[in-house]
């Protein structure tokens, strides 16, 4: 909860602790999701050694049979590497958690958003409002099952990021009318979601 307030201070402590409780009692399946979500954090606050640190201890503990957890790895690899600057090494990535992917539809439209803004940063503005629009199309697709209980506070945390990365993006691209789109489609849906009543059709 701390880590989706962006209070990476607070949260960190939490998960150092649980991440020493799992070691502790050698489940390394759970040692492997906090040392994830420790580079989660540290991404967050920009200490990308420490995120590439605890990633790599999430890899170096997930079995191999868990897929999921791997390509969340990958995921974080190709954040890191485009916070470095290393614009092909991130891309490569992201497509490579996208190819691993399925079923995982919160992974697919942040492999997507990553793409993007990889694309964006080297001036191709098709390319980055294609992968965008790959990103909302796989959240509308499955944002029911999104809402679930137990994943709606990091969802909606998640999904007001998302928007206000792409209107961020189509505003530094001149595109005011697409941006206006977006930022009031946005908000109609995440108040509707909100309140747990059907969201409105996208705005034209």
């Amino acid at each position: 909860t701390y880590l989706l307030q962006n209070d990476v201070e607070r949260a960190r402590p939490y998960f150092q602790q649980a991440l020493k409780i799992a070691n502790d009692i050698g489940n390394n399946e759970d040692a492997a999701l906090w040392a994830g979500n420790l580079a989660s954090a540290a991404l967050v606050s920009g200490q990308l050694d420490d995120a590439e640190r605890f990633n790599e201890e999430a890899k170096r503990l997930n079995p191999p049979n868990r897929t999921n957890r791997i390509a969340w790895t990958t995921l974080y690899s190709g954040r890191i590497a485009a916070a470095r600057k290393r614009s092909d090494d991130a891309g490569r990535l992201f497509e490579q958690a996208l190819a691993n992917s399925d079923g995982q539809p919160r992974l697919k439209w942040a492999a997507h958003e990553g793409l993007a803004n990889i694309a964006n940063d080297r001036g191709d503005k098709a390319g980055a409002r294609k992968h965008f629009e790959a990103a909302l199309e796989a959240i509308e697709r499955t944002r029911a099952d999104l809402l679930r209980t137990d994943y709606k506070l990091s969802f909606l945390s998640e999904l007001i990021r998302f928007y206000q990365n792409y209107v961020d993006m189509l505003v530094d691209q001149g595109a005011i009318e697409n941006a206006l789109e977006i930022a009031d489609s946005s908000r109609g849906r995440v108040l509707a979601d909100g309140h747990g009543i059907a969201p409105p059709a996208r705005a034209r």
